[in-house]
């Protein structure tokens, strides 16, 4: 396949907008009931820039907010929960915009994956969006980028109300950039001119000079005052916090190996994750947490998520192992944090993975020999 078919990849909104939660975004906070005079000055108040580490930047509409980090959308905004018309207002929907990063495979051109998201797009959405009907489609542009749009609708039958989709995807530094805008069928004339802002605010961006460049070709960014340790052969980086004496740091180890995925396929690694789980839980104190899929780099990585009893001064950590192969390359991922603290934790491990993207490889500087000494 070019690209992960979107449909596949289940980046559903429901949670923020339709009613049936899923694991991929979470919607919180406290609803908001204010009139049609301050939602039409919220669309044309100043904005504030966004910057992401995986390779684009664009404004944030004034009077939105930023998702919780999550494993499955780079991005989601969420805006004020009000709406135009008086019998939706004790609806929890708000206006969200959801933006996917995918990373085109090796060998596939930019139009060519663009061409492939285009005509998958219906069916992506009706498979997300049962019922989901298209109202039109075409060329637009998502900054400087010329991409595919498509909008439509759907019946979401938890409020009762009907609601409004647009789709826009564009084609850039040889990622796929999905970006999804939502509100009831009643705000979306007024919202237009706030989601028109944001597609035209939308540029690519450098990767972000503070990242680590793996040898092998990916790039992560680490949590602010943590420094890292790397070993080679095989490519292994650590990631460290920076803690005082006595406390326990937490850490990353990203293991990346050559060669070694060739043949692996997913249903092989998802049955390893029985033997992963069997093999950590004769681990002392060892407690089950989570597992399942997770997006690394744009693309299908899988994970196991567990706590178990550790050594002073913390009494339990949490563990984390990510699997994620790709053209030839396997990168596991290994995190340790204090239990105490995993909801802190649980953040930082989403946002390192969540900056992942492939890159130019680093390249290997050969050591100078030593001059030969005369006899």
């Amino acid at each position: 396949m070019i690209v992960e078919s979107l449909s596949e990849r289940t980046f559903s909104l429901r949670g923020l907008f339709p009613v049936a939660s899923e694991r991929g975004v979470r919607g919180e906070g406290v609803f908001l009931l204010v009139a049609l005079l301050i939602l039409l000055s919220a669309s044309i108040a100043v904005a504030s820039p966004f910057a992401s580490p995986r390779g684009y930047a664009m404004d944030i509409p004034a009077g939105w907010g930023l998702s919780a980090p999550n494993p499955d959308l780079d991005v989601v905004l969420i805006g004020p929960k009000y709406h135009t018309t008086p019998k939706l207002l004790s609806t929890k929907a708000s206006p969200t915009i959801a933006v996917v990063v995918t990373a085109i495979k090796d060998g596939v051109s930019n139009k060519e994956a663009l061409a492939a998201a285009r005509a998958s797009a219906e069916t992506d959405l009706r498979s997300t969006y049962p019922g989901f009907a298209k109202s039109a489609d075409g060329i637009d542009a998502l900054g400087s980028l010329t991409g595919y749009f498509i909008e439509g609708g759907f019946d979401d039958k938890g409020f009762g109300a009907h609601v409004t989709l647009r789709r826009m995807i564009a084609a850039g530094g040889h990622n796929l950039f999905t970006l999804t805008e939502m509100s009831l069928d009643d705000d979306f004339p007024v919202l237009r001119p706030t989601f028109e802002a944001v597609e035209s605010s939308f540029a690519l961006a450098p990767f972000d000079t503070s990242a680590y460049t793996s040898r092998l070709g990916f790039q992560v960014t680490p949590p602010g005052g943590w420094g890292w340790v790397e070993e080679t052969p095989p490519d292994v980086v650590t990631f460290i916090e920076n803690v005082d004496e006595g406390e326990y740091p937490a850490s990353v180890l990203i293991r990346a190996r050559n060669g070694l995925a060739q043949g692996v396929d997913e249903q092989l690694i998802a049955d390893n994750r029985d033997e992963w789980n069997a093999k950590y839980s004769q681990r002392p104190g060892y407690a089950p947490v989570d597992q399942g899929t997770m997006l690394v780099g744009g693309e299908k990585a899988f994970f196991t998520e567990w706590s178990e009893t550790a050594d002073p001064p913390v009494k339990r950590v949490r563990k984390w192992h990510v699997l994620y192969p790709r053209n030839g390359v396997i990168v596991e991922v290994f995190a340790t944090y204090p239990e105490s603290s995993h909801r802190k934790y649980d953040l930082v491990m989403r946002d390192l993975l969540h900056s992942w993207v492939w890159c130019p490889p680093k390249p290997v500087v050969a050591p100078v020999p030593a001059p030969a000494v005369k006899p």
